[in-house]
């Protein structure tokens, strides 16, 4: 959490309202909303969530233990961002931790002043609907300047949940992209979220929703487990999200009573991407039962007094973003088939068929060629779908509805009608001279 919080806090009171969330049933591409209907596979999910693995990796990122890093042990000591070594070696053991999942995983590089610095960014591409980008994020930077700077609370427990998700939604398929984010840079003015979020703007690319942890480990011995989601009312489905979570947390049964941020808060990196117009939250610990070793040497894992709270903020998160992700489930099924030419019966390569979703939920639209033996093959979520053709020498055909059976293969051949031969004939160019294309950027 950016120093700016403690100042925030303090003057709480005095800031103008933010709208509060939105009530009743979100819905997100491919999932129910929790309330009341929680999914099976989703509380399979949350139950994969062990307390044993989340000391681990904060027993790593927070220099209790040697991390093991390039193949040799490491003690992170600090992850100040302007510490040299120390926070390189923070950003690579998160990349061999990703990278060991399977993820797609890479550097987002970045300047601050005289240092370059690194996001860290793992992906897990969508299968249907690809651009869609989810983001679960959370910086790993950390204070004081001077080591120890264990940093636990702020923000190794944040970091954690996000990797603790990454290797559980590893394992399971998703319709849309998600990826998992942590930032460099947090502490001096949420400059790796905003190089991130602003090459994401100029990029054009499609993030439907972020979810970003930071302080979620502290809570006082014998208080009660509060924990506050902080969404912007003005930016479009910021609400929605903490509307989500919010349903999460009661549909599952987790250990969390959770209250909406009055005001919104934006000292953290949620706020990049409100900045540009992306829908995000931030998840943190109940802030008027703060931490009172915050950003010092005493942040540390041996300090916090309620490791179950934080256990259930780690499988809140997860869930939300599981819900927000268009979860297959293992739902899908085939569509197979063979496109023959109408006069000669023989098969047509070539030919582009263009398969779209009927169910609202999911909404994709998906293309394959069929090959030299004219067999194409789809694999889709389970459901009503368009299928149509369209080839060189033949006219678009809308071949029909079609339901695929989850776990099934089903076979639809078609024959296209060769278009009629006819004699092109080309304008006579003007004065003699050809047609001048027109100037295109």
């Amino acid at each position: 959490m950016n120093r700016a919080l403690a100042c925030l806090i303090l003057l709480i009171a005095l800031l103008a309202q933010s709208p509060q969330p939105a009530s009743g049933r979100i819905l997100f591409p491919g999932k129910r909303a929790a309330q009341g209907i929680p999914d099976p596979t989703i509380a399979a999910l949350i139950d994969q969530v062990d307390p044993a693995a989340i000391i681990d990796l904060a027993e790593d990122l927070s220099g209790v233990k040697p991390a093991t890093i390039g193949g040799d042990p490491y003690t992170i000591q600090t992850r100040y961002s302007l510490s040299g070594e120390a926070i390189q070696k923070a950003a690579s053991y998160l990349f061999e931790y990703y990278q060991s999942l399977g993820l797609d995983t890479t550097y987002h590089e970045f300047n601050y002043g005289a240092y370059n610095l690194s996001n860290v960014i793992a992906e897990k591409k969508g299968l249907f609907l690809p651009e869609r980008v989810y983001l679960l994020t959370a910086h790993y930077d950390d204070l004081p300047a001077s080591p120890p700077a264990p940093g636990m609370d702020d923000n190794a427990s944040g970091t954690v949940g996000v990797m603790v998700a990454a290797d559980i939604l590893s394992q399971v398929e998703f319709g849309c992209t998600l990826r998992f984010a942590n930032f460099a840079a947090e502490e001096q003015g949420l400059v790796g979220s905003e190089a991130y979020a602003s090459q994401a703007a100029c990029a054009g690319e499609d993030i439907r929703g972020v979810i970003n942890l930071d302080m979620i480990a502290w809570n006082s011995e014998g208080s009660s487990p509060q924990m506050e989601l902080h969404a912007h009312g003005s930016v479009l489905g910021s609400t929605a999200i903490a509307a989500l979570f919010e349903e999460v947390v009661a549909g599952y049964g987790l250990n969390l009573e959770v209250e909406m941020g009055i005001p919104a808060i934006s000292a953290s990196d949620h706020a990049s991407f409100w900045k540009y117009g992306f829908p995000a939250v931030l998840a943190i610990e109940d802030l008027s039962d703060f931490n009172p070793n915050y950003h010092s040497s005493q942040d540390a894992l041996e300090n916090l007094q309620d490791l179950g709270y934080f256990t259930e903020v780690v499988k809140a998160g997860l869930a939300a973003f599981a819900h927000m992700g268009c979860l297959v489930e293992g739902k899908t099924g085939l569509l197979t088939g063979t496109v023959i030419d109408a006069v000669s019966q023989l098969p047509i390569p070539g030919v582009t068929l263009t398969l779209e979703s009927l169910e609202p939920a999911w909404g994709y639209t998906v293309a394959a060629e069929t090959n030299n033996s004219g067999k194409y093959q789809f694999e889709a979520v389970a459901g009503w779908h368009a299928l149509s053709a369209d080839g060189a020498g033949y006219p678009y055909t809308l071949i029909g509805e079609v339901y695929i059976t989850e776990g099934s293969e089903v076979v639809l051949d078609t024959q296209l009608e060769p278009i009629e031969e006819t004699q092109i004939v080309f304008p006579i160019a003007l004065n003699g001279q050809a047609p001048v294309s027109p100037a295109c950027p």
